[in-house]
C-alpha cells in the first residue's frame, strides 16, 4: 500500500534541506559546514520517506524510526525557537515535525495491521 502523505513529508524534507544550505532562510545563523551536513541528513531522510511511502508495509519499521526522529527534532526545535532565541520559524518547524511523526504513527499501523512496538522491533509484513 502506498501513502502519498508519507511521500509528501519526504518532499517537505527536501525543502528543508534546500533551506539549510542557506540557513538565513530559516532565520538562523550556522556555519556553512553545519548547514550542509544537516541538509545531507535531510536529503537522506527525504529519500527514505519517498521510497517508504511507495510501499508502507515493506518499509514500516524505517518509517516509524523516522517518526521517532521527528519527535526528537520537535523536542529540540520547539524549545530552541521559543525559549533560546532561534525564533518562531524554528519552533514552527519543530511543531510540524511532531505532526509528521504522529502521522506516521497513525498511518503505518493502519496499513500493516500490526502494533507500533512490533513494527519497531522489525516485524514488518513480508512482501509477496
Amino acid at each position: 500500500m502506498k501513502s502519498n502523505v508519507i511521500r509528501l513529508s519526504g518532499i517537505w524534507n527536501l525543502g528543508l534541506a534546500a533551506a539549510m544550505i542557506y540557513p538565513p532562510l530559516l532565520g538562523i545563523s550556522l556555519k556553512p559546514v553545519w548547514g550542509c551536513l544537516i541538509a545531507a541528513f535531510l536529503i537522506y531522510t527525504a529519500l527514505t520517506l519517498i521510497l517508504g511511502g511507495s510501499d508502507v508495509p515493506r518499509y514500516a519499521p524505517v518509517i516509524l524510526y523516522e517518526g521517532l526522529l521527528r519527535f526528537a527534532a520537535a523536542a529540540l526545535l520547539v524549545p530552541a525557537g521559543l525559549m533560546f532565541g532561534y525564533g518562531p520559524l524554528v519552533a514552527a518547524v519543530g511543531a510540524i515535525d511532531a505532526i509528521w511523526g504522529l502521522t506516521y504513527f497513525v498511518i503505518v499501523p493502519r496499513q500493516t495491521g500490526k502494533p507500533i512496538i512490533q513494527l519497531l522491533l522489525g516485524d514488518a509484513p513480508r512482501p509477496g
